[in-house]
């Protein structure tokens, strides 16, 4: 009879034990890729949610980043929004802000989460320009592919 018992027990600890969609290190284990977004201005976008940008990277036209923030109660949605105005240097440089909403979660868990955008609306033609991506340490070169 314990032994049934358990057995019957088993699933629904390990149900509870489980967290969605994130693996044993707490990541999620899917990579979205969305379309950057050019604005005119940031301020609409002034409520964002603490993020700590990781590691960020450009393959072609994709912009992928590694990501952390306090979470795992709700869904988090992510925008890169890019400016509509564009620096007269030599290479231009254009201000890019990733845009965070934690949908009101109030949960603490640390999540770590890769994001990729199409930043192909980013481009300044086919030159070169370097995107400033805010809270990042070093401009981004790119070139449309």
């Amino acid at each position: 009879m314990k032994t049934a018992y358990l057995l019957l027990s088993l699933p629904l600890i390990l149900l509870t034990l489980s967290c969605g969609n994130k693996d044993k290190d707490g990541k999620k284990d899917d990579v979205v890729t969305s379309k950057g977004i050019l604005v005119t201005d940031f301020a609409p976008y002034k409520d964002n949610t603490n993020t700590t940008i990781n590691t960020v990277s450009l393959e072609e036209n994709v912009l992928s980043m590694n990501v952390s923030y306090s979470g795992g109660c709700e869904e988090h949605e992510f925008t890169l929004l890019g400016s509509k105005m564009i620096s007269k240097s030599l290479p231009p440089q254009r201000g890019i802000t990733l845009y965070h909403q934690n949908n009101n979660d109030s949960c603490r868990e640390l999540i770590t989460e890769d994001l990729a955008f199409d930043i192909s609306d980013f481009a300044y033609g086919e030159k070169e320009i370097v995107l400033i991506l805010k809270d990042w340490k070093e401009g981004i070169s790119y070139t449309l592919k």
